[in-house]
């Protein structure tokens, strides 16, 4: 494994974890990937569904992950529109449940934030289940960001999706109901309430 770290000065002050009410929170619409290919691996069924199209992006993925450097540039034009922001490695329900927690804030999750490629490739899948991946599997460099909504259209542009809105109270909700997956621990595994 080879790792870097790197030590900047921000240009622009700190973005912290604390979505104000009113935001929406965007990402890119590229979840799922390495949550699946981690799950069919735990349950000893990558080589069944080595086949099929997500499995290999996931792995792709997995073995050579690729940040989006130019990126940076555009989202310190909008800088102003951020008001919180997190790297989803450890999976999108922790994401969710420590800017909840950490903002004081209730979060409601609309819709997945995954692409249609994705979904059409994973339907052949049996016993797999689409939600679990999402929240609880990491994407390395898929940066979630609260945003106020008049900027919804910049970050669509940018190739951003909404997915979930900030309101009043607190939790993270989805489909009405308190969300159960907690993202990623690394001593117990995928977690859930």
């Amino acid at each position: 494994m080879i790792d870097v770290a790197a030590v900047g000065k921000p240009l622009a002050g700190i973005i912290g974890r604390k979505p104000r009410v009113g935001d929406a929170l965007v990402t890119r619409p590229g979840f799922g990937y390495t949550g699946l290919v981690f799950k069919l691996y735990y349950n000893n069924e990558l080589d069944k569904w080595i086949d099929v199209k997500a499995v290999r992006e996931g792995i792709e993925i997995l073995r050579r992950p690729k940040p989006e450097l130019g990126m940076l540039n555009d989202l310190l034009r909008y800088r102003d529109c951020i008001s919180a922001s997190m790297d989803s490695s450890d999976g999108l329900g922790k994401v969710l449940w420590t800017m909840s927690i950490d903002g004081g804030v209730k979060i409601v999750v609309n819709e997945l934030p995954v692409n249609d490629e994705f979904l059409n490739s994973v339907s052949s899948i049996t016993d797999i289940n689409i939600e679990e991946i999402v929240f609880n599997g990491g994407e390395e460099f898929l940066p979630v960001f609260s945003i106020k909504g008049n900027c919804i259209p910049e970050f669509e542009k940018l190739g951003f999706k909404p997915f979930a809105t900030v309101e009043d109270g607190n939790g993270v909700y989805f489909k009405g109901s308190i969300l159960r997956y907690r993202g990623w621990d690394y001593f117990i595994g995928w977690s859930s309430t």
